[in-house]
């Protein structure tokens, strides 16, 4: 019987609009999470004295190779839930100029993802600052548009997770990813050396 191939999922959407306790959620589930790379590079710069991000081009060339090391880490058949993941940084290495569009498109067509990414927008009753956060709400929105043109610009389909209580925010994306169905692990932490659907659905205007 051949392998089962590996299912892998994008979830990202506006800073601060629950996606990381919903994914705490979900890992108590049992579900595999792929950590966020910003935030784990962030982490690590704060932790050794540095400013919490480096320049934007060096920022989105260590969120591509952590977001890729992830990707390749995961081990099993998954549901594999990468929070942001691949795509936020292939969007966002493309954006430095990093990469081009095709370079861009080639590196998602390596590393497919399953079903629709699923969005988090943003929700004013529960935004928060932290130390890995320092965007306003305001600031928030604007990233949250910009998402979504990038999504809508390489016809990527989506799919977006309502303001409800955690729970039952959690029980939506598991209606979409399904269950766990077998042991999967991926590796022990994003820091270290250096077929999409076509057809958009959600929100027709940019948040």
């Amino acid at each position: 019987m051949p392998p089962v191939p590996a299912r892998h999922f994008t979830i990202t959407g506006a800073p601060g609009a629950g996606k990381t306790r919903v994914l705490d959620v979900l890992a108590e589930r049992g579900h595999t999470v792929v950590p966020e790379a910003p935030r784990a590079i962030i982490r690590d710069r704060r932790a050794r004295g540095l400013s919490p991000r480096p320049a934007p081009r060096d920022f989105a060339r260590e969120t591509l190779e952590a977001a890729l090391r992830g990707y390749r880490d995961a081990r099993g058949s998954g549901p594999f839930l990468h929070d942001r993941g691949v795509l936020d940084a292939v969007g966002m290495a493309v954006g430095a100029g990093l990469l081009t569009p095709p370079e861009g498109r080639a590196l998602l067509a390596d590393h497919p993802m399953t079903g629709p990414v699923i969005l988090f927008p943003p929700w004013a009753g529960i935004y928060r600052t932290d130390a890995e956060r320092d965007q306003s709400f305001t600031e928030a929105g604007i990233g949250y548009g910009r998402l979504l043109r990038f999504l809508r610009a390489w016809e990527i389909e989506w799919v977006e997770v309502p303001r409800i209580a955690v729970a039952a925010r959690a029980d939506f994306v598991e209606g979409i990813v399904g269950r766990p169905v077998g042991p999967s692990q991926i590796g022990p932490s994003l820091i270290g050396p250096t077929p999409i659907g076509p057809t958009p659905i959600g929100p027709t205007q940019d948040a």
